[in-house]
């Protein structure tokens, strides 16, 4: 069994090894449950409940070298060695057959060696009457809460991310909320304000349908809906004629710094400061001023308003806009990165 895997092991995490060691008894798991009086499924339920614990003994030319090393003679039945780069640590069975060319000497846990073929015949997870399931009906298009939970128990571990481009009632989501995981929805039908929100608000307060027992699910986290906006690029990749100043300055704000943008109750060049950086947009003429020299151009007079409406704001500035009139000395004594539309408004970050 490989047991650590880092950058270097020490004497001293071998030697916690050993102590460990030292107090694991080995004993034979067929004895184990006869005197348990286990058998069928019950048996194998348990074996697999317990695969951390169950192990087998394999034969290692190289790991055997490093035994040997270690213990030229008796040795404890269990202990640990490192490999010669130091990077792996390997857990030993001592009480191996000497005489042996090739003695049975590593420990292979069934943890790190277990699957089951789930088949592609599951009858055990009823598909009826699940039209209320979630406290949503949803006829003839939703999968019972059971399944999903198999397909993301198989495919995924507590905390990874999961996403159903369909999200249909909002099954995936609401499961994978109940599990532990992560996850984003997405779906272009209005049940989506319908099902989908109204579900996943009753599971973040606790709903007991579905999974809900298995996992003893008691309610909590939470989720964000958002909505698309119109699309921003036509087909040739450039801005749409009918994008006003919001719909793209929220673009350009999520494409620089991966947060929504809050637009403010007044209309302003300046977008607002991330990280210390501040980001302004000069566009469709939100200064009033929709001539090609006006509005949409840095100059010294838009650059003043942009200065005017960050406030107490004087860290470096990203200002996206049509061109820019000011000399490259002037923008870089002010700090000022400057990107121009349309061309430099990314469709992906």
């Amino acid at each position: 069994m490989q047991i650590l895997d880092s950058e270097d092991i020490e004497d001293t995490h071998i030697s916690e090894l050993d102590e460990i060691s030292s107090k694991i008894k080995i004993g034979s798991v067929a004895e184990k449950t006869k005197a348990m009086g286990l058998s069928g499924k019950v048996k194998d339920t348990w074996l697999f409940e317990n695969a951390y614990r169950i192990c087998r003994s394999a034969a290692s030319a190289s790991i055997l070298n490093l035994a040997e090393e270690k213990y030229p003679g008796a040795s404890p039945d269990i202990f640990a060695v490192r490999s010669r780069s130091r990077k792996t640590a390997y857990l030993i069975r001592g009480n191996y057959s000497r005489a042996s060319k090739k003695p049975r000497i590593q420990l292979i846990f069934a943890e790190d060696n277990l699957s089951m073929h789930p088949g592609d015949l599951w009858l055990d997870i009823k598909t009826t009457g699940l039209e209320a399931e979630g406290q949503v009906e949803f006829k003839n298009g939703k999968k019972p809460e059971h399944l999903v939970r198999r397909v993301i128990a198989m495919a995924t571990e507590p905390g990874d991310l999961v996403m159903d481009s369909f999200l249909g009632s909002g099954t995936t989501a609401a499961v994978a909320q109940k599990m532990g995981r992560r996850w984003i929805g997405i779906e272009m039908g209005e049940h989506a304000v319908t099902h989908c929100a109204p579900r996943l608000r009753k599971v973040a307060d606790g709903e007991q349908g579905g999974i809900s027992k298995t996992h003893a699910w008691q309610g909590g986290g939470g989720f964000r809906f958002y909505r698309l906006g119109p699309p921003v690029f036509d087909e040739t990749g450039a801005i749409r004629p009918d994008i006003r100043f919001p719909v793209l300055a929220a673009h350009i704000w999520f494409a620089e710094t991966c947060t929504p943008w809050t637009a403010p109750r007044h209309p302003s060049p300046f977008l607002g400061v991330h990280k210390g950086r501040g980001y302004a947009l000069l566009y469709n003429g939100v200064l009033g001023d929709r001539s090609s020299a006006g509005g949409n151009t840095l100059t010294r007079r838009t650059l003043a308003t942009i200065r005017a409406a960050q406030g107490d704001f004087n860290g470096p500035l990203t200002i996206y806009g049509a061109r820019s009139a000011l000399a490259g000395a002037t923008l870089q004594v002010g700090r000022i990165t400057f990107r121009q539309t349309p061309y430099d408004v990314r469709a992906h970050r």
